[in-house]
């Protein structure tokens, strides 16, 4: 005969199946929940009904969630990104982190949210660390553990098997390289002519690489001399705010040159077969292999592992060459689209168009060489 045991008012138990399995049954949130309590001794299901009864009563109880795989999980989790109008750069950033991390997991057999282990993660951890940079395995690692939390938050897992892991930080390295005017003109004279517009932009204006990828003809106003990095719906800046920046005489003489070509861009990718007409903005990656490429011969340290130059430096270098010519720090992180300072100085200070053009002029990006 089947004898029903009721556990402290909420938990009911009963024997079920051939092997008398015993099952709790119990409400919670209003729904008539089911739990097998894996085992068929009455004592000890006794014992586990007592415990989950007590979950209950604390609130510590959590049902099972389905499992979900971790594919379907990261296109809800950057979905909900979208929605959020995060940056597209950080979207792409997060999309291809967490491809790297599922890739690596899809190889060890793991496809689904609740099969992660601590030790998936930290061989995983050690796996990128072989190739990059302490400061890039720690911000991957941030990620993925924003992202499984992110997932506990749906109720897309039980518990996040990070919870416990505490993730050492690693601080930016202050000795990155920053080039000498001399070298950036060494880079530049071995660039082809639409390179050389590209690091001029780079090295003259302290725009991010981003920033020149997207820049549209009507952004480049030479006859106010001005460019201007606009904030586009689905092409936001990193702070979301558009900004302007005064054209330096040295930048205005490469720029008087340049022919811009068909298309929205106002730098463009060469003509290829799937855009035959040449009106595809550009990749900096290109521009980044030549001019590391270029900085090897003179002897210059490359890539971020090394603290070595990378396109990134030639924002480094106009930041450090505008303090240097004793311009204002408040126009230079106008000028930058910096917002980190949260004085009132910064939120009082409106840097005139006058003012702006002026302070420009202040800074010699002359060749040392005297030619360009």
């Amino acid at each position: 005969m089947i004898k029903n045991y009721l556990i402290a008012d909420r938990v009911k138990i009963i024997p079920r199946g051939k092997k008398k399995i015993y099952t709790a049954e119990f409400s919670h949130e209003g729904k008539h929940c089911r739990k097998s309590l894996k085992t068929s001794n009455q004592k000890e299901a006794i014992r586990r009904a007592t415990q989950l009864a007590a979950n209950l009563t604390s609130g510590e109880f959590r049902k099972e969630v389905a499992r979900t795989s971790l594919c379907d999980a990261q296109e809800l989790y950057l979905s909900q990104l979208a929605f959020e109008e995060r940056a597209e750069s950080t979207q792409e950033r997060y999309r291809g982190e967490l491809n790297t991390f599922i890739q690596f997991c899809a190889a060890r057999g793991i496809r689904n949210l609740a099969q992660i282990k601590p030790l998936h993660f930290d061989e995983y951890r050690k796996h990128r660390a072989s190739t990059h940079a302490p400061a890039t395995v720690y911000h991957e690692s941030m990620v993925i553990k924003q992202f499984l939390n992110w997932c506990v938050s749906r109720h897309l897992l039980k518990e996040s098997p990070l919870n416990r892991i505490k993730i050492p930080s690693v601080k930016s390295s202050c000795r990155r390289l920053v080039p000498t005017l001399e070298q950036v003109y060494q880079i530049l004279e071995s660039l082809s002519a639409l390179q050389r517009i590209m690091l001029a932009i780079l090295a003259f204006t302290g725009i991010r690489s981003g920033e020149l990828k997207r820049l549209r003809k009507e952004d480049v106003d030479l006859k106010n001399n001005w460019i201007h990095i606009i904030s586009r719906e689905g092409a936001e800046t990193k702070t979301r705010q558009s900004r302007k920046i005064p054209i330096h005489p040295v930048l205005r003489s490469y720029l008087l040159h340049y022919k811009s070509p068909s298309g929205p861009w106002y730098l463009a990718a060469r003509a290829s077969p799937r855009y035959p007409d040449g009106d595809h903005h550009i990749n900096p990656k290109s521009l980044k292999e030549r001019v590391q490429a270029t900085a090897r011969q003179c002897g210059i340290p490359v890539g971020q592992k090394s603290d070595g130059l990378v396109l990134h430096s030639f924002r480094h270098f106009f930041e450090t060459h505008c303090v240097n010519s004793g311009i204002p720090q408040k126009a230079i992180d106008s000028w930058m689209g910096h917002r980190s300072d949260r004085s009132m100085g910064a939120v009082y200070y409106q840097l005139s168009d006058n003012q702006s053009q002026k302070f420009m002029l202040e800074i010699s990006f002359d060749s040392p060489h005297g030619a360009q």
